[in-house]
């Protein structure tokens, strides 16, 4: 049995992979200041080490910001590399969010900048080409209407219209996710919201630990730099936001701290939408300092005991023998876990054996699968 105080894996990789990225496009920096700004409450709770200064980090965020600041358009939006080219729907979009995030976490952000990038987006389907998919032009439309919803520009009867105007299995997840955050909590759209929840239990891949989820853009997925990491982050931040006390949020979370590669993930989207969804459950989950005992037992024995004071990553594992749960003169044993103060206390209970005789009866659990065996020379 393995005991923790806190679902969130040592993050600092994911923030160092950002801070150092080499280029600077416009998504570029905004992810920057996106990933800094959100997870400016979880480092600072757990003290990270490997990290610059927290002033240094936030005289880059402000750079950053003025960086993007001199980028942008006439038009509001902005352009992938440099102020004068076409603006690019999605990587405008981007950009809003970072900004408006960045202002909510204390950051100094121009309010004129922040005026323009909104207008940009009440008219974002002047902005995206033609030629884009029907999804790519839903999924666009979607961002925008969930980062106006931050800016406190709530248009909800156009989110309900959008979410309508096509079926929902042919419209992305995490359009649905952000729109989901824009009519969430709006008892006037209750029937949308049922049908979202209904349509994302549907969509979920779960195994005995962690869940995913699966989407797909066809041949434009580069339009928005998709990847199914970043879907299964936008879904865990609309759960977290509208059903708290859903059972796969500490599964999807699992899922995606299980997909970490040297501690980040693949890129910068995915990188600061999963750290979006962490800071998110952070302060919904963790927001209170551990200070709490961990205690198990098995039928009448007394097993273990774990202490967990203040912010660690850290794991207690716990070791029971096979013998032990074999050889007992009981039939049945109850596993007892509880916890002793304040905090959250997260536990895994597994078990590994091996059969002692491997001529084994068939398991039959509703679909049965049979082979059989023939020699070559007598069919």
């Amino acid at each position: 049995m393995n005991t923790s105080s806190t679902a969130l894996q040592a993050l600092t990789d994911a923030v160092i992979y950002l801070t150092d990225y080499p280029f600077s496009c416009s998504e570029q920096l905004a992810s920057r200041v996106l990933g800094i700004a959100a997870l400016r409450d979880v480092l600072t709770a757990f003290d990270a080490a490997g990290l610059p200064a927290p002033e240094e980090l936030a005289a880059a965020v402000q750079r950053d910001i003025a960086l993007l600041q001199g980028m942008q358009n006439d038009d509001g939006g902005f352009p992938v590399w440099q102020r004068g080219y076409a603006s690019d729907p999605f990587y405008s979009v981007h950009v809003a969010h970072a900004l408006v995030r960045a202002q909510q976490k204390g950051f100094d952000v121009p309010a004129d900048t922040q005026t323009r990038a909104l207008d940009f987006m009440r008219t974002i389907d002047r902005h995206i080409p033609g030629w884009y998919s029907a999804k790519a032009r839903h999924a666009i439309q979607a961002y925008a209407l969930y980062v106006r919803s931050l800016m406190n520009d709530v248009d909800a009867a156009e989110a309900s219209r959008l979410l309508n105007s096509r079926p929902l299995d042919d419209q992305s997840l995490e359009a649905v996710a952000w729109l989901w955050q824009v009519l969430s909590g709006n008892a006037a759209y209750q029937a949308d919201i049922d049908a979202i929840r209904r349509h994302i239990d549907n969509q979920v891949v779960e195994t005995a630990g962690a869940a995913n989820f699966i989407t797909s853009y066809d041949d434009d997925a580069y339009l928005l730099l998709h990847s199914n990491r970043r879907t299964d982050a936008v879904v865990l931040d609309a759960l977290i936001n509208d059903e708290p006390e859903s059972d796969l949020i500490p599964k999807v979370v699992a899922g995606l701290l299980a997909h970490q590669v040297k501690g980040r993930w693949n890129n910068t989207q995915e990188n600061v939408f999963v750290l979006l969804a962490l800071d998110r459950y952070f302060n919904t989950f963790e927001a209170v300092t551990p200070d709490f005992v961990a205690r198990l037992w098995l039928g009448d024995t007394y097993v273990a005991e774990h202490s967990f004071q203040g912010r660690t990553t850290e794991q207690a594992q716990t070791l029971v023998p096979m013998r032990y749960l074999t050889d007992s003169d009981q039939a049945t044993q109850d596993l007892l876990l509880a916890k002793d103060g304040d905090g959250r206390l997260y536990y895994r209970l597994g078990l590994r054996y091996a059969p002692d005789d491997l001529d084994l009866d068939p398991l039959d659990r509703g679909f049965v699968v049979q082979r059989s065996y023939a020699a070559v020379d007598d069919p």
